[in-house]
C-alpha cells in the first residue's frame, strides 16, 4: 500500500512538469469493448469543448460528451443500445495532467426494457514520457432499484498529428439488491483530437 501511495505521489509530482500540450479539445473516438479478439460492444464518442461556442476562461474548463453504444462490434443496435450525454468540468487542467468531474445521463434499451441511469464520474489523467498518458476513471451509475460502478485505467498514445490510440482495461460491478456482479472489461480505441482555434 505504501509503495502504491508513493507511486501516485511521484506521478502527481511529474504531472506538474510542463512537457507537452494538452487541452479540452474537440475529440472523436471509436472503441471496441470485450477484448481484442472477440469484441462484444462498440461505441462512438464525441467530446465538444464549451469554448467552441462561448469563449471565456471559465468556458475552457467545461465540455460536453455525447456517445452511442451498441451490443455489436459494428455499432448495430441489437440486444443493447445506449445514447448518452454528460457535462464535464475540469477542476484541474494543466499541460500534463487533468482532473475531470462529470454528470450525465443516458437512454438505454436492453432486451425490451428501457432505462435512464444517472451518471457521475471522476477522471484523472497524467502525461508520461513518449506521448503516453495514463490515469484513473471512476463512474457511478444509478437506476431505480439498482446501480453500478465502473473503474478504468486508460493507457493512451497521443501522437502529434492528433491521433490517439488507447488501451482501456477496467472492471465493472453492478447490483440490483438481489445479486452482485463483477466483470473485467477491456477496450481498444482510436480517436482524433481537433484543436480548438483560440
Amino acid at each position: 500500500m505504501n509503495k502504491l501511495l508513493a507511486l501516485l505521489l511521484l506521478m502527481l509530482a511529474l504531472s506538474l512538469v510542463p512537457l507537452a500540450a494538452q487541452g479540452n479539445d474537440f475529440y472523436v473516438e471509436f472503441a471496441e469493448f470485450g477484448g481484442p479478439v472477440v469484441p462484444t460492444l462498440s461505441r462512438i464518442l464525441v467530446a465538444i469543448p464549451v469554448e467552441m461556442v462561448w469563449e471565456t476562461p471559465l468556458a475552457r474548463r467545461f465540455g460536453v460528451e455525447i456517445w452511442y453504444m451498441a451490443y455489436s462490434p459494428y455499432l448495430w443496435p441489437d440486444l443493447f443500445l445506449e445514447l448518452g450525454a454528460q457535462l464535464n468540468y475540469y477542476a484541474i487542467l494543466r499541460e500534463r495532467s487533468s482532473l475531470q468531474i462529470s454528470l450525465g445521463t443516458a437512454y438505454e434499451y436492453f432486451g425490451g426494457a428501457f432505462g435512464v441511469p444517472f451518471k457521475a464520474g471522476l477522471r484523472w489523467e497524467i502525461g508520461l514520457p513518449m506521448q503516453l498518458w495514463t490515469g484513473l476513471a471512476f463512474e457511478v451509475l444509478l437506476w431505480p432499484g439498482s446501480g453500478g460502478v465502473e473503474l478504468t485505467i486508460p493507457l493512451r498514445l497521443r501522437l502529434v498529428s492528433g491521433l490517439d490510440l488507447s488501451f482501456l482495461p477496467g472492471v465493472t460491478a453492478y447490483t440490483d439488491l438481489d445479486r452482485f456482479i463483477v466483470n473485467p472489461r477491456i477496450a481498444l480505441a482510436v480517436g482524433y483530437r481537433f484543436k480548438v482555434s483560440k
